[in-house]
């Protein structure tokens, strides 16, 4: 049986100042996918699985909270109890949008709703804005709820108007809400 002197070794990508690696196999307990070497001097920072994995849930228990804050501004979710709030916090998806940007088309079938969290949006209905929504940290905006509520497409289109905007996108009937 004959055995290789030294494994084939191939340059796949490189890291600049800042950057990290190591973090899948800390998520999902999976094997190295490559050796890292450092190519000069380096200063490398090392967290293990437990201490990363801590510190994720904790700042995912963070954004939750600061979601069922915006959550208890939504009229229509006033039905909902604490606990069905914070499974709803939980299950959101923080995005941002760039200027221009079309949130969702009027039409689309809709199966999220979207709380805006900051920025601003026009809302579109036959190709004509009819108002615009605007958000900041202290007061937030919903939408998109009606077609999820109706089971209907949607009947406007999204647009960002400022720079960029901030929202939540969340999908209720996957969260035991």
């Amino acid at each position: 049986m004959a055995q290789c002197s030294s494994p084939l070794k191939q340059l796949v990508g490189s890291i600049s100042k800042g950057g990290s690696f190591g973090e899948l196999a800390l998520l999902y307990f999976a094997p190295r996918a490559a050796t890292i070497q450092a190519r000069e001097a380096s200063l490398v920072w090392v967290i293990d699985r437990k201490h990363f994995k801590d510190i994720l849930a904790e700042s995912s228990t963070a954004k939750a909270e600061e979601y069922v804050k915006y959550l208890d501004k939504v009229e229509l979710l006033q039905p909902l109890q604490e606990e069905e709030k914070a499974a709803l916090g939980r299950s959101l998806t923080e995005m941002t949008f760039t200027k221009s940007e079309v949130i969702f088309q009027q039409g689309e079938k809709g199966d999220a709703f979207y709380i805006l969290i900051e920025g601003q949006v026009s809302v579109i209905k036959d190709g004509r804005e009819v108002t615009r929504l605007r958000a900041t940290p202290e007061k937030a905006s919903f939408f998109g709820e009606r077609a999820l509520l109706n089971n209907e497409p949607r009947n406007a289109t999204l647009q960002v108007l400022s720079e960029t905007a901030k929202a939540t996108e969340g999908d209720p009937i996957g969260t035991d809400v």
